[in-house]
């Protein structure tokens, strides 16, 4: 499951190394954050999230930044496993002081140590950053800017705590939509199939405004980047929908 996230405001491009290790490791809706580590491990061979910036080929000057996870499950159970990634990207709870202190703390420990013991590949990605884009996007997502992010966090979280988590909660409300999604699948061509025709019947059907009669549910996302609306009928089906920048 691949999400585009080239076209996010720059300003968040450092919490997303944050993002990647806050997920999973949070309360969710349904789960406290070890009961779904326990049931990850139960239903799947692992859920991970990676960010990946992919260089045009024929153009070194166009990037892709993308924030993907990658799940792995035995036949028959990637409806599980699709149900834990819809439970962490759209229920989890990044406002949890406590235990986003504890995985703030834990972080900037193993930055720490990664910047000791290789600390020549971190001064390689920032040299390479000065004349390459992708290497540059890498290095604010990675390296220092999220590091310093970090750091200030760690020292005094009752002051960044509300920016950090209001900048988690952007980067979600962003990231996580149908517009930003793609899916990468490997398996056999029967659960291809099976896996192409439940993804495409979730997908809702766009009924016509002016022939419509009925009750209707509008639902707004005002956040401070975008603005996202939506106008459902009662069977789920889309009226109308709306998103565009602030």
């Amino acid at each position: 499951m691949i999400f585009t996230a080239s076209d996010i405001p720059e300003e968040y491009f450092p919490y997303l190394g944050i993002l990647k290790v806050v997920l999973g490791y949070v309360d969710t809706k349904s789960y406290s954050y070890s009961e779904l580590f326990n049931k990850i491990n139960i239903e799947t061979g692992g859920i991970t999230p990676a960010i990946n910036v992919y260089t045009n080929a024929k153009n070194l000057d166009e990037s892709t930044v993308t924030f993907e996870w990658k799940a792995k499950t035995l036949k028959g159970k990637q409806k599980e496993a699709f149900a834990l990634l819809k439970e962490i990207l759209f229920t989890s709870k990044p406002e949890d002081e406590k235990r986003l202190y504890e995985i703030i703390a834990e972080l900037k420990s193993r930055m720490q140590s990664n910047m000791i013991s290789t600390g020549h590949q971190l001064a390689a990605g920032r040299a390479v950053s000065y004349f390459s884009k992708s290497a540059a996007t890498l290095d604010v997502i990675n390296g220092l800017p999220c590091y310093r992010i970090v750091e200030k966090a760690e020292a005094d979280f009752e002051q960044y705590k509300e920016p950090l988590i209001h900048a988690l909660q952007e980067l979600c409300r962003y990231l996580f939509t149908k517009e930003h999604l793609m899916f990468d699948f490997t398996g056999e061509e029967e659960e291809y199939r099976e896996f192409s025709n439940r993804h495409a019947q979730a997908k809702p059907a766009l009924v016509n405004i002016n022939d419509y009669t009925g009750k209707a549910y509008l639902g707004i996302d005002a956040g401070s980047t975008t603005t996202k609306i939506v106008l459902m009928a009662e069977n789920g089906g889309i009226l109308y929908s709306h998103d565009n920048s602030n």
